[in-house]
Parts: structure tokens; sequence; C-alpha cells
């Protein structure tokens, strides 16, 4: 009787768990179908050109009421101090800050906690390679958008000086950390930290705007500062070009993910302060939209250029004995194309490089003509180089005071670091 009722129990127990996950599956494909199904924006030229002059009115205002009326060293203290979403804003913060960070920290009626959660799923299985695709195809394909690396050259924090990389260590540092606190599980629940750090970042673009605009920005030519079009830019190399690459990886991708993984980014789009009429409403839409600014701002420049020489030493900097030096040229040329790596004037392969590939090829692989493209060795290296880089940040981002790069343990533990 005994082993009857246990059993019994077993069941039921296995039947509501599987009519939990299948409702949990239709609600996700519903979900997906309701935005996969939404119309295309026109990303037309002049839409597009017009996005070049406006910027973010609420942080601007924010920021130019804060210099105009407070201690900045005041501010970057109670930075520090707020965390999560659920950390209480200070009782000495100036109104107008409380006004800020109060009115824009709930979700937008539109976003969808199903797709979120989706998106959260897959940045636990894939954030170890995001986090490569970032350096190795978003940053440069940003780069190559002359007028927005502009931006970043004059901002003097992405680039070497005097031979130390430890500025654009500083920036790469605060860029990966973004990316960790808006995707991390959780992070955009109440109790998150990733509405939070958004709101941060669109202080810091504000506050970057503020200065650049007083030391004579030719906005005629260039536009405004970190302009909404420059914005949607990033926007969508932080989801769409990240797809894109993992798949140039060999990464299978369902589209259910693509729709979540985009859909989390279209929210963190929202509390950076984008347009409403910038956000794309799927990842189609967003591919859409990320191949008008590209190829609408592509063009060689000596910003460009120096931010990706600051780009592959940091990635190499980052292996001990410089295990990577052979294969980030490549990389990036694998995953942004040679027109684009050209025009970062990124280093094709040497003899030398080319005869210690072949030999790899034929030890491991048979030989090349046994494969469809060249880039099959470059590829069974990746995931063990990709390893060796995110250790390398943990190791050197946090060996001094200044720069803390933080992996959650769950994170680390789940893409095999040794920290």
């Amino acid at each position: 009787m005994m082993y009857t009722v246990g059993f019994v129990a077993l069941v039921l127990a296995l039947s509501f768990l599987y009519l939990w996950r299948q409702k949990q599956s239709n609600l996700l494909s519903n979900a997906v179908k309701e935005w996969a199904e939404k119309p295309m924006h026109n990303w037309d030229e002049a839409f597009l050109a017009s996005k070049r002059l406006r910027t973010d009115e609420l942080a601007d205002n924010t920021i130019k009421t804060l210099f105009a009326t407070d201690n900045p060293a005041h501010i970057n203290s109670f930075y520090s101090s707020i965390q999560r979403n659920s950390d209480r804003l200070p009782d000495d913060l100036p109104d107008y800050l409380k006004t800020y960070f109060n009115q824009n920290e709930t979700l937008p009626a539109w976003a969808n906690p199903v797709l979120i959660k989706q998106a959260e799923k897959f940045f636990l299985a894939h954030g170890e390679l995001i986090s490569l695709v970032l350096c190795a195809k978003s940053l440069p394909e940003c780069y190559a958008c002359a007028n927005g690396a502009k931006v970043l050259y004059e901002t003097g924090r992405m680039s070497e000086h005097n031979g130390s990389l430890s500025a654009f260590t500083r920036r790469i540092a605060e860029t990966a950390q973004f990316v960790i606190n808006v995707m991390t599980t959780g992070a955009l629940d109440p109790r998150g930290n990733g509405i939070r750090s958004a709101q941060k970042v669109r202080l810091i673009h504000a506050s970057i705007r503020y200065y650049i605009t007083k030391q004579g920005w030719d906005e005629t030519t260039l536009g405004k500062p970190i302009n909404q079009q420059d914005m949607a830019g990033t926007l969508m190399s932080f989801a769409p070009l990240v797809i894109e690459g993992l798949e140039t990886l060999g990464e299978k991708i369902s589209n259910e993910d693509k729709e979540a993984y985009f859909h989390a980014w279209r929210v963190v789009g929202h509390f950076m302060g984008l347009d409403e009429d910038l956000l794309p409403n799927n990842i189609k839409d967003a591919f859409a939209l990320g191949n008008s600014i590209f190829n609408s701002q592509k063009k060689p420049s000596m910003q460009g250029t120096a931010l990706t020489k600051s780009l592959i030493a940091f990635m190499n900097s980052m292996a001990p004995e410089g295990e990577m030096a052979l294969v980030v040229n490549d990389l990036i040329r694998m995953l942004v194309g040679d027109e684009t790596a050209n025009l970062l004037e990124i280093p094709e392969k040497s003899k030398t490089h080319e005869a210690i590939e072949s030999a790899l090829a034929k030890d491991i692989l048979g030989g090349w003509e046994n494969f469809e493209e060249r880039h099959s060795i470059l590829k069974i290296f990746i995931r063990p180089l990709n390893k060796i880089m995110l250790n390398g940040m943990l190791r050197v981002m946090n060996k001094g005071e200044k720069i803390t790069f933080f992996i959650p343990p769950s994170l680390q533990k789940d893409w095999g670091l040794n920290n």
C-alpha cells in the first residue's frame, strides 16, 4: 500500500511538472509569435539622420542641474552606494536626482517577463562566448562607424596613455560589467541591479556629452555626441550583432532565443533613454536597423584604427605568455569580415602564421581539404582561448583598487572559470 501511494505521488508530481513546463512553453511561444509578427520599421536615411541631432533630454537636464548646483564628488560617492534596484536612495540625495531615478525605474508596459526570463537563460548558456563576440565583433564594428568612434576617442577613456592600457582596461571592464549586470538572472527584476546600472550609464553618457560639447564639438558635421542614432547602433551591437557572431562561431540558436534575447535588450534600451521609435519590434527589425546605421556610418578614421589597435593589444594582454597573439586578428577578421577588418587596418596573416595554422590543420583536422571552410581550425580553439581571456580579465582587472570586474560565482561555475 505504501509503495502504491508513493508511486501515485510520483506520477502526480511528474504530471504537474510536465503540465507546468508545457504551460511555460506555450507562454514563450505565444510571446515570441506576438513580437515576431509586429510590423517592420522603415529605417530610411532621413529618419536616421534626424536622430543624430537628438540626445536624451531627461539625462542631459539632470546632468546640467548637477554641475550647476552640486559637487560631482558627492554624486560619485552616491553612485557607489546604490547597486541594486531595491537599494534605498539616500535621504540627502537632491530632489532632481530622486526624480530622475524614481520616474524611470519600472518596466515599461510592453515588456514581457516570459521573454526576459528566456533571455536570462540564453545568457547563462552563452554568456561565456558572448563576452568574446563583444570584444571581437561588436566593439570593432562600432569603431568602424567613424563619427561614433570620434566620441569614444575624444573622451580619452578607450585609448592607450603613454603605453599603458589602464584607461582602456577600465572602459572594457565597465562595458563587460554592464552586460553582466543587465543580463544576469533576475537583473531586470525589482530587486535586480540591471535597471539601476542602465540608469547610471545613461547619466555617464550625458556627462560625456556635457564635457565634449563645451570643448567645441562639431555638431554640424558629426551630429550631437552620443546621439540617439549612436545609442541605437550601440544597442544593436549588444544584441543582433552578438547573435550573428555566435552563429558565425557555429552556435545553433533557436528563433525563440533570438527574439527573447533581443526583447531583453529592447527593455535595456528603454532604460538607456532611447526614443521609442528607435526601438525595433523584433530581431528581424533589429538587424535591419543595425545594418542601416552601420552602412551609413562606416568609413575609415584615425580614431577607429587607434581604438582597434588598443583593443587587439588588450585582448592579447589577457593571456599569459601571449597564447592569443596568433589568433586575435584572425578571430576579428572572421567575425567582422575582411572589408571592415581592412577599414580598421587589422593585420592579415603573416607567412609564419600561415605555416603554423596549416601544420595544426594537418595534425588536428587532417588537412583543410576535409572541411568546408578555413575557419575550422580557429573554431576548435575558441572556447579554451575564451576561458583564457575571461580568467585574464578577472586577474588583470581586479589586481588594483581602481578597477573592479565581478562575474557572479554562479556564472563563473557554469562558464568553467578558475576564479
